[in-house]
């Protein structure tokens, strides 16, 4: 093969870049280059927060690539325009005629913060 790899929108083939690649259970994770052999037209892919045990050779033309996208934005389905939450901005609670109980409150806020 040559020493050319295809040209993919989005994806830099060089080691250390960052893609995101689907494992062999068809999950996505961002990943990063660790290696190419350009006579088999592969790549060794490492997923992120995973064991190197884990890594993989995936050809560089496969549909198991793809460009990195922001993660936050992909995963909460936020757009970019609605900003992010900043710590120790005083926000103005509102009012509402509808009573809500102490007890819905307190079980509402212990699981939204539970792990």
């Amino acid at each position: 093969m040559s020493k050319k790899t295809p040209n993919r929108p989005g994806i830099t083939f060089e080691v250390g870049a960052r893609i995101e690649a689907q494992d062999y259970l068809q999950k996505w994770y961002s990943s990063r280059i660790e290696d190419i052999d350009f006579d088999e037209g592969k790549m060794l892919v490492h997923f992120d927060r995973w064991s190197h045990r884990y890594d993989e050779w995936i050809a560089w033309d496969s549909t198991r690539l793809r460009p990195l996208e922001r993660p936050t934005l992909r995963k909460e389905g936020l757009k970019e325009e609605e900003g992010e939450i900043t710590v120790g901005v005083f926000v103005q609670p509102q009012t509402t005629s509808q009573f809500v109980s102490p007890r819905f409150l307190a079980s509402y806020f212990l699981d939204a913060f539970s792990i």
